[in-house]
């Protein structure tokens, strides 16, 4: 049984593959091969604070509630560290 947390989940997750594919682009050398700017779509300094605007996360300020800062940035690291096995899982069922 699924719950509304695995739920939202999965659309926090569907939500940062479409920004990936959104990124993908071919270089533009001879033969150039299809791939990612790997400063993007999460930017390069606060990874965690461009995954949250793209799932519509607003983070606590740290100097308010710094245990709840804490549990988000977990939860959007979380979420980055399983994107790669979102993309694998779903291009599978795709390709059944």
């Amino acid at each position: 049984m699924t719950n509304k947390k695995e739920i939202e989940r999965e659309k926090h997750l569907a939500l940062l593959a479409n920004e990936f594919f959104e990124t993908l682009s071919r270089d533009d050398s001879e033969y150039g091969g299809w791939g990612q700017d790997n400063k993007r779509p999460f930017g390069n300094s606060f990874v965690a604070g461009d995954i949250a605007e793209i799932i519509g996360l607003e983070l606590v300020d740290y100097e308010d509630d710094h245990k709840k800062y804490e549990r988000q940035l977990k939860y959007l690291d979380g979420l980055y560290d399983d994107l790669g096995f979102y993309l694998k899982y779903k291009w599978r069922e795709f390709n059944k």
